[in-house]
């Protein structure tokens, strides 16, 4: 059992901190967090478009479905 603590301590020690490399790593992040959020904000906006073209369509078949109904109402067809 002792062995093992003292394999864990060893281990943890030979961990360093190596000078120049926090810098580097600021700097990419630095240039792939835009790329992300351009990418995360680009799937959202299709996801709306989508949304708004669903509920055009959906408007659309209404005012249509309606119009077969009652063709004289136009303005029926446009609330609807």
């Amino acid at each position: 059992m002792i062995a093992f603590r003292t394999g864990a301590t060893r281990h943890r020690r030979s961990i360093r901190f190596v000078p120049g490399k926090g810098g580097q790593s600021l700097v990419e992040l630095a240039i792939a967090t835009p790329v992300l959020l351009l990418f995360l904000l680009g799937t959202v906006d299709l996801g709306r478009m989508y949304a708004d073209y669903a509920d055009l369509k959906h408007a659309a078949r209404d005012g249509a479905g309606y119009g077969i109904l009652k063709p004289s109402d136009t303005a029926g067809m446009e609330s609807r």
